[in-house]
């Protein structure tokens, strides 16, 4: 299967910073860093989303407590060992961060999506190959009825 991450895994987020940032990684001299980002659900409730984020793209301000952020990017994945143990941990690549005004109650979610697209393997299958069908989910912000968003 060809994997275009740019067709097939990219994501929009707007939601609120909790927490502070922590120092994650460092390559050819750029620093990486992760902050979690809550996002609020219809219901009321929220998720706190894992954002693994370029120090080129965003300041110390813009990662303030509280500050309303929307976080373009990716789903990413990737194995941690601690403690002899093998961790599958799930995060948000960000390749673009903006600083939002605070959305109105009904406007909160209108900018968040994502699309996911990938190919399903039963766990038997993973190590051989063999492929069971392409899987897709998608949500687009509300109102938004293109694929170019």
């Amino acid at each position: 299967m060809d994997t275009n991450y740019l067709e097939n895994n990219y994501l929009t987020l707007v939601g609120k910073v909790t927490g502070e940032k922590k120092f994650s990684h460092e390559i050819y001299g750029e620093r990486f860093y992760v902050f979690n980002l809550e996002i609020a659900r219809l219901s009321g409730n929220a998720d706190i989303i894992p954002i693994t984020v370029s120090e080129r793209l965003v300041t110390d301000e813009m990662l303030a407590q509280g500050k309303n952020l929307l976080v373009k990017g990716q789903f990413r994945s990737y194995n941690s060992y601690e403690n002899e143990k093998n961790r599958l941990i799930l995060t948000v690549f960000a390749k673009d961060v903006v600083e939002v005004e605070e959305p109105e109650e009904q406007e909160e979610n209108d900018h968040a999506g994502f699309r996911l697209t990938g190919v399903a393997h039963t766990p038997e299958s993973a190590f051989s190959g063999r492929t069971y069908g392409t899987v897709r989910h998608e949500t687009r912000p509300r109102g938004c009825n293109h694929s170019g968003w």
